[in-house]
């Protein structure tokens, strides 16, 4: 994690050090902008797959990442309960080595406006990822600092408000759990059961079929 976290500061270092003008700083606001965005809906997309598509029984990942999400809806205070490490080594293990990747190739166009934009919305959906597991974690907390709960009230981070309605019946809607920006969208034009049609996944799914064999 330390070194994720190390990786993470040297590039946006590298970043920092290609704005020249208000005109970078625009275009890194921007590119910040989308990497937040972009980490919400590819948050939404794995915690759908992880709820209703992938086994339990998928080698290494089923029993590492598949399986915590389906254990939290059922007890989903659960998450709470985990330390710094627990909470947020998962992340940081998928992140790494895209990280590293970047450490050492960037396949986008070194310098201009697109360099800078292409590198900066990486380096923040990169961070975005590797915080929404905490990120989701603090909207299941009683109590969370004050500077959370205010972006939660922005709309930064996940609300509880709003992540509860994904812990309630039919439990398959508001999947996103970095800011939740992208869920009325996405439950509006019913992607997710759009993709189940089409993987042909049976209804229930998978999460639904394993809280009625719990109860």
């Amino acid at each position: 994690m330390a070194g994720v976290g190390a990786a993470l500061a040297l590039l946006w270092l590298d970043v920092a050090r290609a704005v020249e003008g208000l005109a970078d700083l625009a275009w890194l606001a921007l590119a910040s902008l989308a990497g937040w965005v972009l980490a919400d809906l590819v948050s939404g997309v794995v915690h759908w797959w992880a709820d209703r598509i992938a086994s339990e029984r998928f080698p290494l990942l089923g029993s590492t990442f598949v399986r915590p999400f389906r254990e939290h809806h059922e007890d989903p205070l659960g998450i709470c309960r985990s330390d710094w490490v627990g909470t947020n080594g998962n992340t940081c293990i998928v992140v790494l080595p895209f990280v590293l990747l970047a450490c050492f190739w960037q396949p986008w166009p070194a310098g201009g406006a697109g360099g800078l934009f292409a590198s900066a919305a990486f380096v923040s959906l990169a961070s975005w990822s590797v915080a929404t597991n905490q990120i989701h974690k603090w909207a299941h907390a009683p109590r969370v600092p004050g500077p959370v709960r205010g972006l939660q009230r922005a709309g930064i981070f996940l609300s509880p408000g709003h992540h509860a309605r994904h812990h309630t019946p039919p439990y398959a809607r508001r999947y996103c759990i970095t800011a939740g920006r992208f869920d009325a969208l996405l439950d509006a034009i019913g992607l997710f059961p759009a993709l189940e049609g089409l993987l042909g996944c049976p209804q229930p799914g998978p999460l639904a079929r394993r809280r009625r064999s719990a109860s």
